[in-house]
């Protein structure tokens, strides 16, 4: 029988709230809106010789940092092939065939994806949260990540590796 362990954690304060909008293939895109996000996370490893997978403490004050970063920004693609972002010392650019956006630099977060989905918010997250544990907690036998991000109630994108 195969036995595994793992953490998981899912609190009110693991949120942030950004705005994004989404571009389509028929070259359309959605009005610029924001949600109020949650992350749950769910880590598969063996325990270290204390008997822990991870500190509870300091994986929550890892999603913490990483919610503060996303938190209270506009979220930009930047490998979307459809739009054109351009940034000065003070604002930030975005061209969208006729539509041109302008946010000052502070209030902006470019991520490397195409698309700002709930999907690809979900892995980008991962990706920050596994490079965060591999620099402080590099001991850790980490077997499997899933980060679950809900965007509204009910509703919400799961990755997983």
């Amino acid at each position: 029988m195969d036995k595994r362990f793992a953490v998981r954690i899912c609190a009110d304060h693991l949120s942030f709230s950004s705005a994004h909008f989404l571009t389509f293939d028929d070259g359309s895109r959605e009005e610029l809106h924001g949600h109020n996000y949650r992350v749950r996370v769910l880590l598969q490893g063996e325990p270290d010789p204390s008997g822990m997978v991870i500190d509870f403490i300091l994986l929550t004050s890892f999603v913490e940092e990483i919610c503060r970063t996303l938190g209270h920004r506009v979220l930009l693609p930047q490998t979307n092939p459809r739009l054109r972002i351009e940034q000065d010392e003070k604002n930030i650019r975005v061209h969208f065939g006729e539509d041109v956006f302008s946010f000052p630099v502070r209030d902006v977060l470019v991520l490397p994806v195409p698309n700002v989905t709930c999907e690809l918010l979900a892995r980008h997250i991962a990706g920050l949260l596994k490079e965060r544990i591999r620099c402080d907690c590099g001991n850790i036998s980490l077997q499997q990540l899933e980060i679950e991000l809900e965007e509204l109630p009910g509703q919400s994108a799961i990755y997983r590796e």
